[in-house]
């Protein structure tokens, strides 16, 4: 998975529309990984996620790898207050 997602950063960072892409490793729970996708709007998004590149990475992971899959956004704009931890 570090491989994937080492490979799959950069190019995400390279879309059209991709404010912030980060992707952290837990230092506490072995293979969990958090991926941070902040997009300039829904269409960025949609189209990133319908790139080759993408379509392959989620295609390789098993059922149930996926989760705790949350949206930040609030009324069209991204809500500062949900982001707890943060100035």
């Amino acid at each position: 998975m570090r491989v994937i997602t080492h490979d799959l950063t950069p190019a995400s960072r390279a879309e059209n529309g991709c404010i912030l892409y980060n992707v952290a490793e837990s230092t506490e729970k072995e293979g969990v990984y958090t991926l941070l996708m902040i997009w300039r709007d829904v269409a960025s998004y949609r189209q990133y996620a319908a790139s080759d590149y993408v379509r392959a990475f989620t295609s390789n992971l098993s059922a149930g790898m996926l989760e705790n899959r949350r949206s930040m956004k609030r009324g069209g704009r991204w809500d500062k207050k949900k982001f707890s931890g943060y100035p």
